[in-house]
């Protein structure tokens, strides 16, 4: 390590480390002692262990544990070239979850909402009988991923026509249309303005449904959607009972006890008809066979929990982050981190 440090010396040249400390621990620039000490750790885990995401160091706050409690986390690197070999022949032949419209159609009545594709002219007249009967719609990219690409049509408010809508978007590529979940009141409290949902990962082990881990995530602000890396909010969820074990945390490492748009605490509330969504969750992670990992995003409207959508390399980032805990373990002993 003294060797890396004497070689990696000047501060000015190691823009990535300066950032994430300057970003996450301003305060250690007062702090020679401890300065030197994460430096040093930085330097390390960039050239030695080739960590590119360097902001987990404080994301899991990895300054303050222990050597044996910061071996129980799992980095993006590690975690990305483990799940690459998931991806294999059978599921390059069945992409299911790649395209979000094949996803819909394969799990249609998990979703229960409509939804159309755009992708060819051929697409148009099925999207102008959609638009007619939901004016107010969500747009994603049929490839999207991480809250990207997501809008929010208003054809009613912006005097929109269907033709206009259709053409726009054919010519920015290929969308999935969506009736807009209507979420029940017992999440919607939390911000009205995107459809909070609860991230399930599961692990389909033979006819055995095992369940990974859960988080409750709630949008922020003016975001129609609630993921960590468009502002959202995410928070641990214990499996067993539905309640949520942790305060919210926001990906650029703040925690927050209450929701800064509803001021409702978010430690401890009771996520609604956990049994159901446990049910729920034992019936669709079998619909897609080819797929023995997937990270589950569910909705909850006043007829039932619902399907958003089924992400076959969920973000661990988020969870481990705000519960505090590593997946070495849970992620070990299913998709093989080795």
């Amino acid at each position: 390590m003294i060797c890396v440090y004497m070689l990696h010396k000047n501060y000015k040249s190691e823009h990535s480390i300066m950032e994430n400390i300057i970003k996450f621990k301003p305060d250690l620039l007062n702090n020679k002692a401890e300065f030197n000490k994460v430096y040093k750790e930085l330097l390390f885990a960039k050239y030695i262990y080739g960590v590119t995401y360097l902001d987990e160091y404080f994301l899991f706050d990895l300054q303050n544990r222990t050597d044996e409690e910061r071996k129980n986390f799992v980095g993006t690197d590690e975690y990305l070239r483990a799940t690459k070999k998931l991806k294999t022949k059978i599921i390059a032949d069945n992409p299911t979850l790649k395209d979000k419209y094949t996803a819909y159609i394969t799990l249609k009545p998990f979703y229960k909402r409509d939804a159309v594709c755009i992708k060819s002219e051929s697409d148009y007249e099925a999207f102008e009988k959609f638009a007619e009967k939901h004016p107010i719609f969500i747009l994603k990219k049929l490839t999207g991923s991480l809250g990207k690409n997501i809008k929010k049509v208003d054809m009613l408010t912006e005097d929109l026509i269907a033709a206009d809508v259709f053409n726009y978007y054919l010519s920015k590529g290929n969308w999935i249309a969506e009736e807009i979940i209507s979420q029940s009141e017992s999440m919607a409290q939390f911000h009205h303005e995107s459809v909070n949902t609860v991230r399930i990962a599961t692990y389909v082990d033979g006819e055995e449904v095992k369940k990974l881990f859960s988080m409750f995530r709630m949008g922020s602000g003016d975001n129609v959607v609630d993921n960590a890396s468009n502002g959202g909010i995410c928070a641990s969820v214990d499996l067993s009972t539905g309640i949520v074990e942790s305060n919210g945390y926001k990906k650029n490492g703040d925690i927050i006890e209450t929701h800064p748009d509803s001021a409702i605490k978010i430690k401890g509330f009771q996520i609604p008809c956990w049994d159901e969504l446990m049910n729920l969750v034992e019936q669709v992670a079998t619909q897609v066979p080819y797929y023995k990992y997937i990270g589950w995003d569910f909705a909850l409207t006043d007829n039932g929990w619902v399907v958003v959508e089924g992400n076959s390399r969920p973000n661990v980032n988020s969870i481990q982050m705000c519960s505090g805990k590593g997946l070495r373990k849970i992620l070990d002993e299913t998709i093989g981190l080795k």
